[in-house]
């Protein structure tokens, strides 16, 4: 059910956008696990909130890069980091 009216266009996800599920993989990665939680309804997180960033500086990590370094330049040569939030989700990577 639409959070709006009838017939007004909304863009993206207009329902539950506070939380969301990323599964990982292969490569090593420690499966197996559940990090975080939502309330009963699904709709907010109430322990071990996670973002897209840390799903994406995780991945840059495992990988071997270090994504505070890991930047592009422009044309003066200045180095313009490529993330500038995020923590690696360590759940996933330490070794046990």
């Amino acid at each position: 059910m639409a959070s709006a009216p009838k017939g007004t266009v909304q863009p993206g996800r207009d329902h539950w956008p506070r939380a969301n599920t990323m599964l990982f993989a292969g490569g090593g990665i420690r499966t197996g696990q559940v990090i975080g939680a939502t309330d009963a309804r699904g709709e907010d997180p109430i322990s071990r909130r996670v973002t897209p960033y840390d799903f994406l500086m995780t991945i840059f990590c495992h990988l071997g890069f270090d994504p505070v370094q890991l930047g592009l330049r422009d044309f003066a040569g200045r180095r313009n980091p490529i993330f500038s939030k995020g923590d690696p989700i360590t759940e996933l990577t330490r070794t046990a």
